[in-house]
């Protein structure tokens, strides 16, 4: 059906796309990024997570048995995969379910 008939982007590229409108002036985010505020903002706001991120890498760097107390913690809570990004389980159903939305044809059991 696709092929058959013109696609949405087929019409995007025949006609002045809102990306080449975007790509023709300044952007907001080009406006956004070349602004100082903005990084200061950033700076500002993140300001306090670094410190304490920098003190916990100094106090590991420093204390040896800290941080081989931190190698000996498990690498996930309750020291299961089970609901994190490794657990294949788990995405395979994820991705069975949204290909169930589709009605994908790889879903297709005959």
């Amino acid at each position: 059906a696709v092929v058959s008939t013109q696609s949405t982007w087929e019409a995007v590229v025949s006609t002045q796309s809102t990306w080449e409108a975007v790509v023709s002036t300044q952007s907001t985010w080009e406006a956004v990024v070349s602004t100082q505020s903005t990084w200061e903002y950033a700076r500002e706001l993140f300001r306090e997570d670094f410190r304490q991120a920098i003190d916990v890498i100094r106090e590991l760097d420093t204390n040896d048995e800290a941080f081989l107390n931190v190698l000996r913690e498990p690498v996930f809570y309750d020291n299961t995969m089970k609901g994190t990004s490794f657990d294949l389980a788990g995405l395979g159903e994820k991705l069975k379910t949204v290909l169930g939305h589709y009605k994908s044809y790889l879903l297709d059991t005959e």
